[in-house]
């Protein structure tokens, strides 16, 4: 499993600055939680596609087509 380079980038985002959590929604930046609230990580709005390709990113095959 690869993740996608989005979600890398959040990620590595999110442990350098110390944040506890990352909400993910369509239409609006990426959130992250640090010190209780939640902070944008991105100025990008993040559409469907973006969060289909993560979340196809983190599925095998199997899981993909059930």
């Amino acid at each position: 499993m690869q993740l996608s380079s989005l979600l890398t980038e959040l990620l590595e985002i999110c442990i350098a600055d110390g944040f506890s959590d990352v909400h993910l929604t369509t239409g609006i930046q990426p959130l992250g939680r640090l010190h209780g609230k939640l902070q944008p990580l991105s100025d990008k709005l993040w559409g469907q596609h973006d969060l289909d390709n993560i979340v196809t990113d983190c599925l095998t095959e199997d899981e993909i087509s059930e």
